[in-house]
């Protein structure tokens, strides 16, 4: 049984979570490679066709555009891997990491809040469940560890909306998958561009989403504020390193 002797960081936090949802979440990854290429076009195509209406309900914690596009390009990989495993382990791993960032983020935003109030409940919940902490544990975190905004110039202004880059993100996500599974087999450089065209997609949505949660902070701190800065700064951090792996 744990007993307290120091509270427990973001890092600890991580290593519990990785430690105990790696396996699991690599084979989840895995296993859905192999029905990808049908059930992943029509849903693209669908929400392609919607517009940005569907997205609206969503941020930078789990805008499903983010899974979608590291699904495709994951599968793009896979199909040339002899081994696929250890491509995929670092994914889960870095997936993983972000969640904890994420999931941390939410808990401090409403950890003030009554027991009884289902927001707190939720964000307790998913802590108990990635890591295996029992809610004292959880509630002993040392929140200091979470980032801080840097008392700094906000982000450069993207160029384009939220919505403008998730729509670019469908639309070159789309055509990756197309074109990898076309036949006869596309030329390498032509799909390694296509494959840089989905991540620098990537990444400006999730600019996007940091330079929002920036102007959120100048409107006002507050706890929901923060986290929301939180949230969209691991988001941008975890585009940013798989635009290089």
């Amino acid at each position: 049984m744990w007993r307290p002797n120091g509270p427990d960081d973001l890092d600890s936090a991580c290593d519990d979570a990785v430690e105990r949802r790696l396996e699991p979440r690599t084979f989840e990854l895995l296993s859905r490679m192999a029905d990808l290429v049908v059930s992943r076009e029509r849903q693209l195509a669908h929400f392609e066709a919607a517009g940005n209406e569907y997205f609206r309900a969503f941020g930078a914690g789990n805008d499903p555009r983010f899974v979608w596009a590291h699904e495709v390009e994951c599968y793009v990989q896979l199909a040339a891997a002899s081994d696929p495993e250890p491509r995929m382990r670092e994914v889960a791993r870095r997936l993983l990491e972000f969640e904890q960032a994420r999931d941390w983020a939410v808990l401090a935003g409403v950890r003030e809040l009554p027991r009884s109030d289902a927001r707190l409940d939720a964000a307790l919940m998913a802590l108990r469940i990635s890591t295996g902490w029992s809610e004292e544990r959880i509630m002993s975190f040392d929140f200091d560890s979470l980032p801080v905004p840097e008392k700094a110039l906000p982000p450069v202004r993207p160029q384009r909306s939220v919505e403008a880059c998730g729509a670019e993100l469908l639309r070159a996500t789309r055509a990756l998958l197309a074109l990898a599974a076309a036949s006869p087999p596309p030329e390498k450089p032509e799909l390694e561009a296509a494959q840089t065209r989905v991540r620098s997609a990537r990444v400006a949505l999730a600019e996007c989403y940091l330079h929002r949660a920036w102007e959120g902070l100048r409107s006002g701190r507050s706890p929901a504020t923060l986290a929301a800065w939180r949230i969209a700064k691991a988001r941008y951090e975890l585009e940013k390193s798989f635009s290089g792996l």
